[in-house]
């Protein structure tokens, strides 16, 4: 079955909470939830701040993932890239305004995003640039037996591609 980029595209934009892995000082994985923005291209952003846990590992070594699965669809996507902290005004200002949308969207009553809780220095804008993106469906076939649909992205040269 085939799974196309705008579908993996669709789910990611539907769940924006995920879990990203850095790597600490002593190459230990570290994660933490956050909420982010995916792109045409399936790169992601996310918005921290610079005194952060996370800030300072990306920042450290760029190489990490981002997990995000829906338990009641058994979907799950995970992308493993490289970070990258953005510096551009107007890339910043347009993830800005995309997450300002998302939080208004997410509205229900008074919701202040989690990351706006912290006192942890200024904001800053991450991307998460995909080398590969897992896609997996879990679905029950006829007669209870498992089926599972594994769609892997792999990037060759700018785009990313089949396996």
């Amino acid at each position: 079955m085939a799974i196309p980029h705008k579908t993996i595209q669709h789910f990611l934009a539907s769940h924006p909470l995920g879990t990203i892995a850095t790597l600490s000082k002593k190459g230990d994985p570290e994660l933490a939830t956050v909420y982010f923005l995916v792109n045409d291209d399936l790169s992601c952003y996310i918005v921290t701040k610079a005194e952060t846990r996370k800030y300072k590992n990306i920042v450290r070594k760029s190489f990490g993932a981002l997990m995000c699965h829906a338990e009641d669809e058994l979907i799950s996507v995970e992308i493993s890239g490289t970070y990258e902290p953005i510096f551009d005004t107007i890339e910043v200002v347009v993830a800005i305004e995309r997450f300002q949308a998302l939080a208004e969207k997410r509205s229900v009553g008074y919701w202040i995003p989690p990351i706006a809780q912290l006192n942890a220095g200024a904001y800053v804008v991450v991307k998460l640039k995909p080398t590969q993106v897992q896609y997996r469906r879990y679905v029950a076939a006829k007669g209870g037996s498992k089926k599972m649909t594994e769609i892997v992205l792999r990037r060759k040269q700018k785009q990313l591609v089949r396996l």
